[in-house]
């Protein structure tokens, strides 16, 4: 992970954002659905997934592995959460590195929702909020951060008290911007320009009387954060449309009937190649449905990998050895 952290930064993978979300536009872009292992006696699950994407800085493809096992932590003094990486060469299927996941994961979910906010919030925010203090919330919040240098005042509302004073100092201190913690939800969304939910909640921590005209919302948690009736009255785009009205935040508000999938506006892919508009007034609301594709994995995957190289950092294995004798067997 520490290579990882040195080789891209969160500019930087907005950056990246963008060419995943155009090539995702353009349809230079494969990704398979997920697939779910359970191991109940394990209290654990693995999640795999497979990407590939042709970009301008050549081709790629991933397997990837998001794990989750509750236990690991209170058993194993390990994280509850692990995710590996599999980069991939396309045109022979030989492995070309092998990588932290967890921190590829967060650091381009955040910035896929700078990216979004690009699209869909109103130019020069001033006023940005975050409910959620966990790493989702965190990475999305500097992500944003970075990619809005209008912002001028920024609010954190978490259950976590310590974890929500950790985050504002950090944050205040790295970009210049006021960060306050405040003691209600509300009081956090009050006239925000663009408000970014990140829990973990059952149940949702955004309701729609919280919600004002003009905000833009980045829905990065889970599905069910979010109010429903707050999409009946969003331009509401997703990272993938099959993905989010199948098992993302869409598809919790399509279950209680509020919207049909009909309701979803576009991808972001659709915006970033010109194919729709984002916001197009300052009185409208928005909402971006951030599920997570593939293809964000992959560009920055790819990234990394050709940085490493560059700069002589990993460990080099020679996976090959011993398949010449093997032949003829």
């Amino acid at each position: 992970m520490d290579d990882t952290k040195i080789l891209v930064t969160i500019k930087e993978c907005i950056d990246l954002q963008e060419k995943a979300f155009r090539a995702l536009g353009m349809s230079k872009t494969i990704s398979i659905p997920s697939s779910w292992l359970e191991l109940d006696k394990y209290k654990g699950s693995l999640k795999v997934m497979g990407s590939y994407v042709e970009t301008e800085d050549g081709e790629y493809a991933i397997v990837k592995s998001s794990n989750s096992f509750d236990l690991n932590n209170e058993l194993h003094n390990l994280p509850t959460t692990v995710g590996f990486i599999t980069l991939v060469d396309p045109k022979t299927g030989l492995p070309l590195c092998f990588m932290d996941g967890e921190y590829i994961t967060a650091l381009r979910t955040g910035a896929g929702g700078a990216l979004a906010a690009r699209f869909l919030a109103k130019k020069n925010p001033q006023k940005i909020c975050v409910i959620g203090s966990g790493t989702t919330a965190g990475f999305t919040f500097r992500a944003i951060l970075e990619a809005f240098r209008s912002v001028r005042e920024a609010r954190v509302y978490s259950i976590n008290r310590k974890q929500g004073e950790n985050l504002c100092r950090k944050l205040s201190t790295q970009y210049n911007v006021e960060v306050k913690q405040t003691s209600s939800s509300k009081e956090a969304v009050e006239e925000a320009d663009i408000l970014i939910s990140g829990t973990n909640s059952t149940t949702p921590v955004l309701t729609d009387r919280m919600v004002e005209a003009g905000m833009h919302i980045s829905a990065m948690g889970r599905r069910t954060e979010v109010d429903p009736n707050v999409f009946r009255r969003c331009k509401v785009v997703a990272d993938s449309i099959p993905n989010a009205v199948s098992g993302g935040k869409c598809f919790y508000a399509i279950s209680k009937g509020t919207i049909t999938e009909k309701d979803v506006y576009g991808d972001l892919g659709e915006l970033v190649v010109g194919k729709k508009q984002g916001r197009i007034t300052d009185q409208e609301i928005t909402l971006f449905d951030s599920s997570g594709v593939g293809v964000q994995d992959v560009v920055v995957a790819g990234y990394v990998y050709e940085k490493a190289l560059k700069k002589n950092l990993g460990t080099e294995v020679d996976l090959l050895k011993g398949v010449e004798e093997m032949r003829g067997y």
